[in-house]
């Protein structure tokens, strides 16, 4: 029988000791991930263009840009369908949040699910959207916006879409 005061015995315990410290730490690091990136919830959606919506949360106004992504302006062609079919893909859903932080404007910079969905993502995938290369972290909405460039979808089925930051640039 090994007794406390014995070596074996704190060797035994320091190595029990050990795993359960590595296994407790594992659990809490999953754990405080996953509260960092809880989607927070959205109320009085108001769908601004195609990249920028004003919510409220937890009581305050706020004003959204999606993050990655870059929705052909107002005046633009294509830009009141993209507005359109923001506003289809938040109507009636459970609209929640992740954010990236403020951009230049103010606005927080974020990316939107409507019932779990990326809607970002969405945005691209369906042609409503581009990828925004200037900020993109994503790489994988690139795949998104080949696949509807080659299904011609969205503002993909014109003849020559201008992106929004070249529109911008030349109209402004």
């Amino acid at each position: 029988m090994i007794c406390w005061w014995q070596r074996d015995y704190i060797k035994i315990n320091l190595h029990q000791l050990t795993k359960i410290f590595l296994k407790t730490s594992f659990l809490l690091s999953i754990f405080f991930c996953a509260w960092i990136e809880a989607a927070a919830s959205l109320s009085d959606i108001r769908v601004i263009d195609g990249d920028t919506v004003h919510a409220v949360h937890n009581g305050e106004k706020i004003k959204i840009r999606l993050a990655e992504i870059d929705a052909p302006e107002m005046d633009q062609p294509f830009g009141q369908k993209s507005k359109s079919y923001l506003s289809d893909l938040l109507r009636n859903k459970s609209v929640t949040f992740i954010s990236n932080g403020k951009g230049s404007w103010g606005r927080v910079l974020a990316t939107i699910y409507a019932n779990q969905t990326n809607v970002n993502n969405s945005m691209v995938k369906f042609g409503m959207a581009w990828v925004y290369d200037r900020y993109v972290k994503n790489t994988d909405l690139y795949k998104d916006q080949n696949l509807a460039k080659d299904q011609n979808l969205g503002l993909w089925s014109q003849s020559s879409p201008i992106a929004p930051w070249k529109w911008r640039k030349k109209n402004r």
